[in-house]
């Protein structure tokens, strides 16, 4: 019997590797036997660069760059044994740098993922992937393109001269683009999307993920009449419109914007993070063969399916026919993912005491092992 384990992370709890490890522990529990393949895996959101360098032999370049609040912190990228550097948005301008009382959207930049790519650049590194979950910005990636030569001017014509920001948006008059297009001309750039989601409107970047990154009701709807605004004027600048890039909404409208700046200067194209991922870790070879694919995230929800690890894996199991099992730390909207046709789903914290904290790991690793025991249980021993 042949079982493959293919998990993302479980945010804020534990890395992709852990969740797996846990899953194995319950399943050797019940089936000592059972061949095992465990395969952590990402969907371009935080954890993305440490699961992919489990597969990709690479070494890391540090750095200081600014936060999403404009502080000074270290971080890191990535560049293969090919010379290509890979970029985590998480690392320059994610949610989970600021505390539960900072995460504020209206001031939170993207412009220290900029820094990190002209780092890239100014070593000679001409081919980039930036992996873009995980965000705690909805500025287009407006700041990010500002470190990489971009200037923005406000209505009356004045030079913005600080990071941009998401509560900027409504004061930009135009651009001048001629320094980023000298610095990007010869460069190829793939951006890796965990959620494709529109770039503004109902269901796009701010009516689906704004208020998770600290923004107000009230602030909702100017801050989406602003990219609506924003991609009238990129397309008038550019001649591309952000709203018609792959994940165009995806890490704030960052989809958008590097497509609407870059298209016509250089290569640049957007993927899904999970097609990417699982790509380089061979996942439709593995399940060859396999009886049964177990997958699963920290909280899945209607989001699931718009290009997360679980929903991915589901597709692969589907075109094989093999039953697939989602596994989750919280369920949210049930029916919706039974829907989609796993064979089942296991929410870990179900008949648990709710006195502790779910989302530690010494606490969420043996309720995984305990609910997959039961599960596998259930589906081989009926």
């Amino acid at each position: 019997m042949k079982i493959v384990v293919a998990l993302d992370s479980f945010k804020d709890c534990m890395d992709a590797r852990s969740a797996c490890n846990a899953v194995e522990g319950g399943l050797r529990s019940v089936l000592p036997d059972a061949e095992v393949v465990t395969l952590p895996l990402a969907d371009g959101g935080e954890g993305t660069l440490d699961v992919l360098s489990g597969y990709i032999p690479m070494k890391k370049h540090k750095l200081i760059v600014k936060d999403p609040l404009g502080r000074d912190v270290k971080s890191f990228y990535c560049e293969s044994r090919e010379g290509r550097a890979y970029i985590e948005f998480a690392r320059g301008a994610g949610l989970e740098m600021l505390a539960q009382g900072e995460r504020n959207v209206m001031r939170a930049s993207s412009y220290g993922v900029g820094r990190m790519i002209r780092d890239v650049l100014d070593k000679g590194i001409r081919s980039i992937i930036i992996t873009l979950g995980g965000s705690a910005t909805n500025d287009m990636f407006l700041g990010g393109l500002q470190a990489l030569g971009l200037k923005v001017y406000d209505r009356d014509g004045n030079l913005m001269e600080h990071p941009v920001s998401a509560g900027d948006l409504c004061k930009i008059g135009g651009f001048d683009i001629k320094e980023l297009n000298r610095r990007m001309s010869d460069v190829e750039l793939t951006y890796l999307y965990d959620a494709d989601i529109p770039f503004c409107g109902e269901g796009g970047a701010v009516r689906l993920y704004a208020l998770q990154k600290g923004c107000q009701k009230k602030e909702l709807p100017l801050l989406d009449d602003s990219m609506k605004r924003m991609e009238e004027i990129v397309e008038r600048t550019t001649g591309f419109s952000p709203a018609t890039a792959p994940g165009a909404g995806a890490a704030g409208g960052s989809g958008g914007g590097l497509y609407g700046f870059l298209n016509g200067v250089c290569l640049v194209r957007g993927l899904r993070g999970i097609a990417y991922v699982m790509e380089v870790t061979k996942l439709n070879e593995r399940l060859e063969d396999a009886d049964m694919v177990i997958t699963g995230e920290g909280h899945a929800d209607a989001q699931t399916s718009q290009g997360k690890v679980a929903a991915g894996v589901l597709e692969l199991a589907k075109e094989r026919g093999i039953p697939c099992l989602l596994i989750a730390g919280k369920i949210s909207e049930a029916p919706l993912l039974r829907k989609m046709g796993y064979e089942d789903i296991i929410d870990i914290n179900a008949g648990e005491p709710a006195d502790v904290n779910p989302l530690d790991p010494a606490i969420a690793a043996p309720r995984i092992t305990k609910a997959i025991a039961k599960a596998i249980a259930t589906h081989f021993f009926k």
